[in-house]
């Protein structure tokens, strides 16, 4: 079992995450995080425990495995 968070819930990011929570056997994902709220929705459709605006509480937190980082490459000095 590999355990995953998502930073950015947009565009891509809905798809990865969607998909992890849907179909892929073995990948639980732990962690979401978007600055907006319509993205944070968005996961919280689908159970994942932990929904945040704040990327770090995603990066640092102790049970998750790998951290996909689905945002545009302008946003990555926010993080």
């Amino acid at each position: 079992m590999i355990k995953l968070g998502i930073l950015g819930v947009n565009r891509i990011g809905k798809i990865h995450l969607e998909n992890i929570c849907t179909r892929i056997p073995g990948a639980t994902l732990i962690a979401a995080m978007n600055p907006s709220e319509e993205g944070r929705k968005f996961a919280e459709k689908f159970n994942v425990p932990l929904v945040t605006s704040n990327a770090a509480e995603v990066i640092q937190h102790p049970e998750i495995d790998a951290v996909l980082i689905c945002t545009p490459p302008m946003h990555m000095p926010i993080m």
